[in-house]
């Protein structure tokens, strides 16, 4: 039996053959699996690698141009970041004199001879095939500089609305209107705080060094920058972004910002009133488009409000009664706090979160990745995950909080004799009234001239009036532009009718002169350089009691480093209004930033009356190495 069987194997040797053979194809078929899968997985994170790639030198790029165009234009700041919306780059550049590099601390103020662009862009995808800085691209530029120093003697006031002091926007419906379409530049600056408890139209920023106070429905189309707290009790509108250098809590009320928050305490939104649809489109509407960043505290989100991009926190972030709404439309980090969130849904979350302390979340509620109690690499921290290229450079960021906006002197437009000799370098004629003649005052010998309409720009200087230059049911008609000094001050009732005698924009002024003899300048603490006027007494006021002024083809600059006020509308008002201290303001107006140049003025602390002017060329371009 048994050589029975032998021979029965010994005569199919194939059988085995068979076995070997198929374990021979199953082997080349799992590694020719294997490898597919390798070519597949390598050839997936080679397209995502060098589409990021491809994004981040792009951007990079566009730093060097955004860079160039400022130092071209003779704006030599130190950082440089992207505006929403644009390529996300962030450029630092190095100034140098004599070819050593000067030390530059938010914007060089000297004449450079050389700059080094350098910018880092970042992907707006990134890829899969490569991790955290690798994808970034850098590019260097180098840049030849000749600054030509500035000759001009007149100093271009920039802004529709300038107060030394606190200025409330409490009368009906004003508005304050861009220089021309798409414009944006009626800016207001205050050194005391900002508040509107009216129906505002603003287009233009804001800048207050003290708190910012949204109490009706304004409306700004520019940015909010705050050196104190800000705060919206009512159904105000931001359609650029929010900065509050203060450690209180931003509370948004319903309110609604277009750009983003940022803040070095704490923000509070707990109302979806505010949610609107944002300039990017989108089916999601939300209360804050932009990212809200907490520097200093927690963020608080409740009743559907929503944030349409990062959300970053020192603090706790807490969101309550979230649902199904879309809460945060990118990524959430806190980096001390924990997250709690009420009521979730799906989707609260459209991003990641990363949190030092615990989360508190539905399942489905973040759609992408988790991680809390020390479990995230890299930690969470404030830069995560990238929120540094929304900030602008000038708020100071990363270096750990918001900056206050630059503190701002009034200029000063002087009645010396120095002075009135600028004004008539550049053409004017200056006809000074110092004395009592015939038994009028220097006032009537003012006005009595000025009816007699010049034909050629002129100043008047009215001086020892004994009382304010006073109009009255008075008809100004101007055939050429008209600047009136008055070291008493003006004063008006009744209607007024100031008109040029034909289709040509004149210009005039109502000036109160720094050195009238009631207003001293004391020097302002902390602030090195900086002066702050006071006045004693009524006598450097520009006060329109009860006027009502009818404007028609004429641009009105209103200056005094006293006070300020406007008793009823301005019809037709096209100019500016800089104040020491800022009262009412024209009810029911609509006032168009009209810039003027004012000969012989000054900024307190020094500086030259208009920015120098320069030239640029980039002598090398390359990629840095990585």
């Amino acid at each position: 039996m048994f050589l029975t069987r032998l021979r029965v194997l010994r005569s199919d040797p194939e059988r085995g053959s068979a076995l070997m053979g198929v374990i021979g194809v199953m082997a080349v078929t799992v590694l020719i699996a294997a490898t597919v899968s390798a070519v597949s997985i390598n050839t997936a994170n080679f397209t995502t690698a060098n589409r990021a790639e491809v994004q981040s030198r792009a951007a990079a790029d566009a730093g060097i141009d955004v860079a160039f165009a400022r130092i071209a234009a003779g704006d030599f700041q130190c950082l440089v970041g992207p505006r929403p919306g644009d390529p996300q780059f962030a450029v630092e550049i190095e100034y140098f004199v004599g070819g050593a590099e000067q030390p530059c601390s938010g914007e060089f103020s000297g004449a450079p001879e050389d700059a080094r662009i350098t910018s880092t862009g970042l992907p707006d995808q990134p890829g899969t095939g490569r991790g955290g800085d690798a994808q970034n691209h850098t590019v260097v530029a180098e840049v030849d500089i000749t600054v030509t120093p500035g000759t001009a003697t007149s100093l271009p006031f920039d802004k529709a609305v300038f107060t030394d002091g606190e200025l409330t926007i409490a009368t009906n419906n004003p508005e304050f209107l861009e220089s021309s379409p798409g414009a944006n530049d009626a800016d207001t600056y205050t050194n005391g705080a900002y508040i509107c408890r009216t129906q505002v139209d603003m287009q233009g920023t804001i800048r207050a060094q003290k708190d910012l106070k949204f109490e009706n429905t304004c409306m700004i189309t520019g940015d909010t920058w705050s050196a104190g707290n800000i705060s919206f009790s009512s159904q105000a509108s931001v359609r650029g972004s929010v900065y509050a250098a203060g450690t209180g809590t931003v509370d948004l009320g319903q309110g609604h910002v277009d750009g983003d928050v940022i803040t070095n305490g704490s923000v509070l939104i707990n109302t979806s009133s505010g949610r609107r649809t944002c300039a990017s489109g989108g089916p999601v509407e939300y209360t804050v488009c932009g990212s809200v960043v907490a520097l200093g505290g927690g963020v608080s989100i409740s009743n559907g409000a929503g944030i349409g991009r990062y959300l970053v926190a020192k603090g706790n972030i807490s969101i309550g009664q979230a649902n199904s709404s879309v809460i945060v439309g990118a990524d959430a980090s806190s980096q001390t706090g924990s997250l709690t969130i009420a009521n979730p849904g799906t989707g609260n979350i459209q991003g990641s979160a990363r949190v030092a302390g615990s989360i508190t979340a539905g399942t489905r509620s973040i759609v992408k990745e988790r991680c809390s109690n020390g479990t995230c690499v890299p930690a969470p921290s404030l830069a995560w995950p990238d929120v540094s290229r929304v900030l602008p450079p000038e708020l100071g960021y990363p270096a750990g909080a918001v900056n206050a906006p630059p503190r701002e002197s009034m200029p000063k437009v002087a009645s010396d004799a120095a002075s009135l000799a600028q004004w008539e370098a550049e053409g004017w004629v200056v006809e000074e009234f110092t004395t009592t003649e015939a038994g009028k005052t220097t006032c009537q010998q003012a006005k009595e001239f000025i009816a007699g309409q010049p034909t050629v720009k002129t100043l008047v200087v009215v001086r020892d009036c004994g009382s304010a230059l006073s109009w009255a049911n008075a008809t100004i008609t101007l055939k050429a532009d008209l600047a009136i000094m008055s070291l008493s001050g003006f004063a008006s009732d009744n209607n007024i009718t100031i008109r040029s005698d034909g289709t040509t924009v004149r210009n005039l002024m109502w000036l109160v002169p720094s050195d009238a003899p009631n207003i001293t300048w004391n020097a302002v603490p902390d602030h090195p350089g900086h002066w702050s006027p006071s006045c004693t007494g009524t006598g450097g006021d520009i006060n329109m009691g009860n006027s009502n002024f009818d404007l028609v083809k004429v641009n009105w600059l209103v200056y005094s480093p006293c006070y300020v006020n406007f008793g009823n509308s301005a019809d037709g008002f096209a100019g500016q209004v800089y104040s020491g201290k800022m009262g009412q303001f024209p009810k029911n107006t609509e006032m168009q930033y009209a810039p003027m140049s004012v000969p012989g003025a000054s900024v307190p602390g020094g500086g030259t009356p208009t920015p120098a002017s320069s030239t640029a060329v980039i002598t090398a371009r390359y990629d840095a190495a990585r």
